[in-house]
This record gives C-alpha cells, sequence and structure tokens, in this order.
C-alpha cells in the first residue's frame, strides 16, 4: 500500500471531510484525474456522489492505522503506565511522518466489532444488527450508533432506533457489545451527525445534573485512587481534606447503582448529610439488610 493511500485511510478515520477530490488534489499536489485513478483498483474506498466525497465501502477495512487503534482501545488500558508507554510510541509515529497499518484480520472479533461500529458513527452509517435478548433469542435492529464506552473491562454502545424498526423510533438505548452479532450497512446518512459526547454506563448516558455527593473515608480513597477508579466519568471530585474525600457520582439508578456501593464499602463510604438523597438511599439499604437477616433465620430454623 502507498503513502498516499495509507494517508487517506487516517483521514477517513479522522476527517473524512477532507477526503473530498478537490481537497485531495491540494493536499497530494496531484491532478484530479491521479486521484480518481489512485483508488481505482482499492475495493474499500469509494467515491460517494450523495456525499460528495470519499468514504469506506465497508465498515471493516483491511488495514487501520495504528495511531487511531491506540485511539478506539486506549479506555481500556487500565496500567496509567503501559497506557502512558503506548501513546508515546503512537505519538513517534506521527513525528516520523509515518502511517504505520495494522492488519484487522489478524484481531480478535471483539476488537473487529468495535472498529465497525466506530467506523459506522464517523460515516453516519445506519446499520442492522442482531442482538442476543438475555443472552439467548436474538432480535433484528436498525440503529444509529452515537457512543462507544468503556469502563476498562465492558464496552457499551450507545445508539438510537432508526424509523426502520417497527417501535421505539427514536429512542437511545445502551447495548452490550457482547451481544451484538451480523453488523450490517443499511443506508449512509449525509444530513445528520451521529457521533455524540456522552458518558455513562450500561443502564445509559448519565445527565450532569443527576448525581450524589459521597464521602469517602480515606482507606476507600486510597482504593479508588490506586484502582483509578476517579478517572472514571463516574466520578467528580468536589473537594478533598486530609480525612475525607467528597465526590459527585453520576447514575442512572439510584437504587441499584448507588445502593450497591454504599453497601459494598459500609462503612467506608457514605451519603453526605448535604445530599437530600440521604434517607431514599439509606431506607433501600436497611431494608435489604432486613431481609438477609429474615433469608438467614429462615435457614437456621430449616
Amino acid at each position: 500500500m502507498n503513502e498516499r493511500i495509507k494517508e487517506v485511510y487516517f483521514r477517513l478515520f479522522k476527517d473524512k471531510v477532507s477526503c473530498t477530490k478537490d481537497n485531495l488534489k491540494e493536499i497530494f499536489g496531484v491532478t484530479q484525474k491521479t486521484i480518481e485513478n489512485t483508488f481505482k483498483n482499492n475495493n474499500e474506498i469509494t467515491y460517494d456522489k450523495k456525499l460528495k466525497r470519499y468514504r469506506f465501502s465497508t465498515l471493516l477495512p483491511s488495514y487501520i492505522p495504528y495511531e487511531i487503534f491506540y485511539d478506539f482501545f486506549s479506555d481500556s488500558i487500565n496500567n496509567k503506565f503501559i497506557k502512558s508507554d503506548l501513546s508515546i510510541l503512537s505519538q513517534s509515529f506521527k513525528d516520523d511522518n509515518a502511517v504505520l497499518m495494522v492488519k484487522t484480520n489478524l484481531l480478535s472479533e471483539f476488537s473487529k466489532k468495535i472498529i465497525q461500529f466506530k467506523t459506522a458513527i464517523s460515516e453516519n452509517c445506519v446499520v442492522k444488527i442482531q442482538y442476543k435478548k438475555n443472552g439467548f433469542n436474538s432480535e433484528e435492529k436498525y440503529i444509529k450508533p452515537n457512543t462507544i464506552i468503556s469502563n476498562g473491562f465492558t464496552y457499551y454502545l450507545y445508539a438510537t432506533y432508526h424509523e426502520k424498526n417497527i417501535k421505539d423510533i427514536g429512542k437511545l438505548r445502551s447495548f452490550d457489545l457482547n451481544r451484538v452479532e451480523n453488523i450490517e450497512i443499511e443506508e449512509f446518512v449525509d444530513n445528520e451527525t451521529f457521533e455524540k459526547e456522552q458518558y455513562g454506563n450500561a443502564f445509559g448516558p448519565y445527565k450532569k445534573d443527576k448525581y450524589i455527593l459521597l464521602e469517602f473515608d480515606r482507606m476507600s480513597t486510597d482504593f479508588f485512587k490506586n484502582a483509578n477508579i476517579f478517572n472514571n466519568s463516574t466520578y467528580e471530585i468536589v473537594d478533598i481534606d486530609e480525612n475525607t474525600l467528597t465526590a459527585k457520582m453520576f447514575y442512572n439508578n439510584l437504587q441499584i447503582e448507588v445502593v450497591k456501593i454504599i453497601q459494598q464499602w459500609m462503612p467506608h463510604i457514605k451519603v453526605s448529610e448535604k445530599d437530600p438523597q440521604k434517607q431514599e438511599v439509606y431506607e433501600v439499604i436497611k431494608s435489604n439488610y432486613s431481609q438477609l437477616i429474615q433469608l438467614k433465620n429462615c435457614k437456621d430454623i430449616v
């Protein structure tokens, strides 16, 4: 693969609007005919008359630039030192004006899936997928992919239901990428931007006005810091002193997400006295504890 085509692969992932015939002609200092001939025998890059630019004809090109690959998967690297080293490596390729390519057929099926969705998001591509409901029966879905998020272990796709769905048209929902199968191109859209900046979890994107104020003691603070958990978009540190760290915890379901973290860490994490939701959270925990005791007593009697 020549350097000109490598550069276009990079731009299609990073700066697709620059991939018009006129722009590429200026970038490479060649004629339009030369640009057209460059992709004459390339089955993965096609000129789209509706979009008036070049685009990928597939969601999984045979090659992906290393720098793009790093951008796609860097959120999965929990070790901050390794992440920093790989970032330096990525920067060195950029400084050398070299576009190092990774063969996608050597990657895992899961990585291929992420690249397909990242490409669909960038290209404003409606896709048809098979989604395993509860891990068993598969359902056909038509979606506009918007965002991929990762907590370092699991990947989720936030997507909007396309009008070809029978129900829930326009509804935003989250998909566990482990359950997604058979990603197919349905159509490319030229009057809409699919990509959205969102943060959240399996329940969906966070709303910045939906949070609870938590207080961490020294033990829980040290653990969360060492595990880089505070770097997750779930938390926003508000205040810290010698003994206590106070942070906002963004959530979608108070009685599941917040109660879970308090129960796991009590008494080392508690709801701040300033938070009006404190009583509600503690009532749920008290009820859970009572049910647990009752269950234990029943087993003891048996």
